[in-house]
């Protein structure tokens, strides 16, 4: 199912590797029209092949609506040649935005919240200073990022702190074998699945819903 991510005024509803997934792609969206949350965020690996760009276009346009979209860049849209601009366009298709070191902001419960979304960690270059720079001060700030690995290397101060940061997929340990350590893709970091409250910059991980590059769905998996 998503990941429901639940916190102080803000319900999100995270999606992470849905790509080349139609049926898992179409419950979702059932899920979703059943969920009240406030924003439904993507973050990365999202289109494996240029190719299935439609078939994500009509899956962002399922997820749209009434709720606020937004996605960020994972490894997978590099690795796929994914064309930016048509990627922007399939988020548009849901009234949602692709963002790559950018800001946006919405209303949610009377608060204004600014959306931070930073470039991939692994193909791209994250940059949150350049993201929030001249932009207003929202009330509270919640970053989306691919690999959430690149929270620990933020090691400058930047302000506004983020109340939240949503990452993933992680695969939550995809393939474990008895006594062999989980295989788990690079980027995770320390930060497996769910809520890492002691964290400098709290984010909370999906283990998504797909399978990194090997073609074993799952074996084993945390989650």
């Amino acid at each position: 199912p998503p990941w429901l991510a639940r916190g102080g005024c803000v319900d999100a509803t995270v999606l992470a590797a849905v790509r080349g997934r139609v049926r898992l792609a179409r419950q979702t969206i059932d899920v979703l029209r059943q969920e009240s949350a406030d924003l439904v965020v993507m973050t990365g690996d999202m289109c494996e092949h240029a190719r299935a760009l439609p078939e994500f276009t009509a899956f962002a346009r399922g997820c749209g609506g009434h709720r606020a979209l937004f996605g960020v860049l994972g490894n997978w849209e590099a690795w796929a040649r994914a064309d930016r601009r048509a990627l922007s366009a399939a988020f548009a298709a849901g009234s949602g935005q692709l963002l790559v070191n950018q800001t946006r902001f919405v209303q949610i419960n009377g608060k204004t919240v600014g959306i931070v979304g930073l470039d991939d960690p692994r193909t791209g270059r994250p940059d949150p200073v350049a993201a929030m720079l001249n932009v207003p001060k929202p009330d509270l700030s919640i970053w989306l990022v691919h690999a959430p690995g690149f929270v620990d290397q933020v090691t400058h101060v930047v302000t506004p702190t983020p109340a939240l940061i949503l990452a993933g997929p992680t695969h939550g340990g995809q393939i474990r074998l008895p006594s062999v350590p989980a295989t788990r893709p690079a980027g995770r970091g320390r930060f497996g699945e769910g809520w890492y409250r002691g964290a400098a910059r709290p984010p909370s991980s999906s283990p998504g819903l797909g399978a990194g590059r090997f073609r074993v769905a799952r074996s084993g998996a945390e989650r």
